[in-house]
């Protein structure tokens, strides 16, 4: 299986989740966060065309340093309250401010108190930040493995009372390995375009 075929793999399966999970507002933007390191995060690509982004690669790529697939924890396993994650976006950067050109990271602290069960939330103590508007989507990186993907916020962006919902990788790994399987066995049959039935 080409990387292009697991890149829109792993993109519908991160993003599949979000999407069923319904909130008041979905998430879009990193707000008082930092950008990111060059490289640090390979699994995160933005492929970018006329200032907009795209999701589908006409090739193939090679995993290599600079490109990786993203690490998932064990079907089940969730993170724990109180464990020091990342979250990571393009989205709107607050205020004025406008879209991120480069990746921009926040660091977050996983909240199990103060959501349901179905969630995986975090919180920035003593300070408005968090995921926002434009987001969704995007990972949230605990010890190195991508246990929530944005899907929404609460009270606004940032809003320093409410904390942000990712929806819980772990409860989905079982079915994210099973799409990526299909595509090992029928490369490319999720891209509409390839299909012959």
């Amino acid at each position: 299986m080409t990387l292009g075929c697991q890149l829109s793999c792993l993109f519908l399966a991160g993003v599949l989740p979000a999407l069923l999970l319904e909130g008041p507002a979905l998430a879009s933007e990193i707000v008082g966060g930092r950008q990111a390191q060059p490289h640090a995060w390979p699994f995160m690509a933005s492929l970018q065309r006329r200032g907009g982004h795209f999701c589908q690669l006409n090739g193939s790529a090679t995993i290599n340093n600079n490109v990786r697939v993203a690490q998932l924890p064990a079907q089940g396993r969730r993170v724990g309250n109180g464990v020091q994650c990342l979250a990571m976006g393009w989205g709107h950067l607050g205020g004025d401010r406008g879209i991120a050109s480069v990746l921009q990271e926040l660091n977050v602290t996983v909240v199990t108190s103060l959501c349901r069960r179905g969630n995986v939330c975090t919180l920035v103590r003593r300070r408005r930040a968090g995921v926002c508007f434009g987001d969704s989507g995007s990972p949230l990186v605990c010890n190195g493995l991508i246990h929530g993907i944005a899907s929404f916020v609460r009270g606004g962006c940032a809003s320093g009372l409410y904390p942000d919902a990712f929806a819980p990788v772990a409860l989905f790994v079982n079915w994210i390995n099973s799409i990526i399987q299909r595509s090992e066995d029928h490369p490319c049959s999720l891209d509409p375009a390839s299909r012959t039935h």
